[in-house]
């Protein structure tokens, strides 16, 4: 479940997972605001984003604390109070399981909150729970009942009401080469990918051999590669930390971007970029969604050595031309193939 918050509302929110703003099944995000009402007592006003259907409750003016718990409660009674189904409620609530708590301003469903606010004040606070799910309101351009539409939904069982979202990490991949070259490739990868199994999806993506050392660095002094013994610590100054053990939702959280270089001899320098989470519905796997450019081959020379042998290959008459195209078999076998990336990452993962 989650509860999108105006600012003032995220403020009271305690004890519970707060979380970035996310795409998310609208049947189970509620937008939320709190507001102060004239008789002193403090309110909290749901409104749910597929149907309409407003909840409002009475917050303690002690605590002022907004949490999971409370959360599920009273979506609970505003359903019973309905006389929803107690199974299809159960189903509901089970489904969205954990009440999550995110911060968005969103200047339109803030209005249809603040609607239902000024509608409370005029029904009063006692009539207003029982009287703001019978009117009538519009959803998606069409005057609905938002208890009406509730209840279908509720009761329809449709296959988005009971599936499940997996969240992925996009990442775009740049390999950095000397000007007038744009080589990278981007993925949709699980988060709980491990570090090196993140260094096969790259090396599989840029058709690199793994014959020689690589490693990941993060800001100016994490590095992750293969097994360090001495490891102290989690995450300490120039450390070097496993990278069997660390999984990629624990780097994207530190940084929007990071490093990987391949091969400390032609020093092959990867930044990839940390793009917004997403929510999706298949189970996630590793994917390749996108790229452009040839790769190098291995053991060329790094960026400058690469350069100066796709500059003989451009020029048949130069008297390296035949032996560099012995050498390297063309540059045509190392451009970017989708189709076979994602082969070749569903044989491996």
């Amino acid at each position: 479940m989650l509860i999108s918050c105006t600012r003032k509302m995220y403020g009271y929110v305690g004890g519970s997972e707060r979380i970035g703003s996310h795409e998310y099944d609208s049947l189970f995000t509620w937008s939320g605001e709190l507001f102060h009402a004239d008789d002193g007592n403090a309110y909290v006003m749901l409104r749910n984003l597929y149907t309409g259907f407003p909840i409002l409750f009475q917050v303690s003016r002690k605590t002022l604390v907004i949490n999971s718990e409370q959360i599920l409660a009273e979506i609970r009674k505003a359903f019973l109070a309905q006389g929803y189904d107690n199974n299809a409620i159960e189903v509901y609530l089970k489904e969205g399981e954990a009440v999550r708590f995110t911060r968005k301003s969103d200047q339109p469903v803030k209005k249809k909150l603040d609607a239902l606010i000024a509608s409370t004040c005029e029904i009063g606070f006692d009539k207003a729970p029982s009287m703001l799910p019978k009117q009538v309101t519009t959803q998606n351009r069409k005057k609905v009942v938002s208890s009406d539409l509730m209840r279908e939904a509720l009761d329809e069982q449709r296959v988005e009401i009971t599936k499940k979202l997996n969240l992925v990490v996009p990442l775009k991949a740049t390999l950095q080469l000397t000007p007038g070259y744009n080589v990278w490739r981007s993925f949709l990868l699980p988060p709980t990918l491990t570090m090196y199994e993140v260094h096969r999806v790259l090396q599989i993506a840029f058709a690199w051999d793994d014959d020689h050392l690589h490693e990941f660095r993060v800001g100016k002094h994490i590095r992750i590669g293969e097994k360090n013994e001495e490891k102290d610590g989690w995450f300490d100054r120039d450390e070097i930390y496993d990278e069997s053990e660390v999984q990629l939702q624990q780097v994207v959280g530190l940084a929007p971007t990071f490093t990987y270089i391949y091969d400390f001899g032609d020093y092959w320098v990867h930044t990839i970029k940390v793009e917004k989470p997403k929510f999706i519905p298949e189970e996630p796997v590793a994917v390749c969604t996108g790229g452009k450019g040839a790769s190098p081959w291995e053991d060329c020379g790094g960026a400058y050595g690469f350069d100066e042998m796709m500059g003989i290959l451009a020029d048949p008459e130069h008297e390296q031309y035949e032996e560099i195209l012995d050498w390297s078999g063309g540059i045509e076998e190392r451009e970017f193939d989708q189709l076979y990336i994602n082969a070749r990452l569903l044989q491996e993962f």
